[in-house]
């Protein structure tokens, strides 16, 4: 009896036995299956909808300085959000370093916006793959060492305003006929400014002008003047190296000998040089004219900003000629 018990007891434990390793068989497949189906899947951090919002939401545009931050507004209206990184008219633009905010707010562009041409190589360090960049500096093939103030030409601002434009409709081409309008109406008041430069041009071709820094090269040479700043100082100031006694002296006679119509400034790139040369201006009783590299906080748009500019210049224009100028009044920017 007790060994019928035994045999029974062992039989009903093997039966437990069988019973338990299926059932843990069974628990294991099911584990590997969805395992494998958990690897095999791609994980995806968007909801079905994410992409659909993204499309309705105003692109993410950042621009490394203002010069095209403004123009980036004016493109896209309330279509999107720009945020200029260098806006600081008090700065020097070409020793400017971003900060880590800076650099982060570039990161997470939709589309960002540079300069090039050696400006503003931080902004493009800067960027992952999924950013979409457009680059003044390309639109025409300018390369480091090259004149980087771009924003004062007329031809890279109109190249600039298409890459723009159809950058704009590839992110968002349900938006097409908004962008198509608002680049439309740049357009025309570009017109209007490009009228007044080729007028200008007319009135006064050749006529010289003499630069503490090559800020303005590009508007004055659509304005038809001629850069006499000499040359040596020149290429003193494009390598960053100071001047030497000579290159001064020799800059210095050609303001004392009026044979400049006005001197240009650029107040984010003073130095001693520049100063001599101002005060050396102000005693020969040779206009100058201060032009920034960013755009002054007071205006909304590109062209409204090289406008005035036009506008001073043609003042002093007048000074220089002794004829009264007609031209509206220039801000605190420009002054005499």
């Amino acid at each position: 009896m007790r060994a019928t018990i035994i045999k029974t007891s062992q039989k009903n434990h093997h039966r437990f036995s069988s019973s338990l390793l299926m059932a843990l068989a069974i628990i294991m497949t099911t584990a590997m299956l969805l395992t494998t189906a958990g690897c095999g899947a791609p994980r995806s951090d968007k909801s079905p909808t994410q992409g659909k919002t993204n499309q309705s939401q105003p692109i993410s545009v950042v621009a490394s300085i203002n010069q095209w931050g403004i123009l980036a507004q004016e493109l896209g209206g309330d279509q999107v959000k720009v945020t200029s990184i260098l806006k600081n008219t008090k700065v020097d633009a070409h020793e400017f370093s971003p900060t880590s905010a800076d650099l982060a707010t570039i990161s997470q562009a939709e589309l960002l916006l540079a300069n090039g041409a050696g400006y503003d190589s931080w902004a493009t360090k800067s960027t992952s793959k999924s950013v979409t960049t457009v680059n003044a500096a390309s639109t025409i093939g300018a390369e480091e060492g090259d004149n980087p103030h771009l924003w004062f030409s007329s031809e890279v601002r109109n190249k600039m305003a298409v890459a723009i434009r159809d950058a704009y409709i590839n992110a968002r081409p349900a938006k097409k006929a908004t962008f198509t309008r608002l680049y439309k109406a740049w357009s025309q008041k570009e017109s209007s400014l490009d009228k007044k430069l080729k007028a200008f041009a007319k009135d006064h071709k050749d006529r010289p002008y003499a630069a503490t820094e090559s800020v303005a090269y590009y508007l004055l040479a659509d304005m038809g003047m001629k850069d006499a700043t000499p040359q040596a100082y020149g290429r003193a100031i494009q390598n960053e190296s100071e001047p030497s006694a000579n290159d001064l002296s020799d800059f210095q006679s050609l303001i004392e000998k009026k044979k400049i119509d006005f001197l240009v400034t650029n107040p984010q790139e003073a130095s001693d040089a520049s100063n001599l040369l101002m005060g050396t201006a102000g005693k020969s009783g040779v206009p100058t004219v201060e032009i920034t590299e960013q755009v002054p906080d007071k205006y909304k748009t590109q062209t409204d900003w090289i406008g005035d500019l036009v506008n001073a210049i043609s003042r002093k224009m007048s000074t220089a000629d002794g004829t009264d100028s007609t031209a509206p009044s220039q801000s605190s920017d420009n002054k005499s």
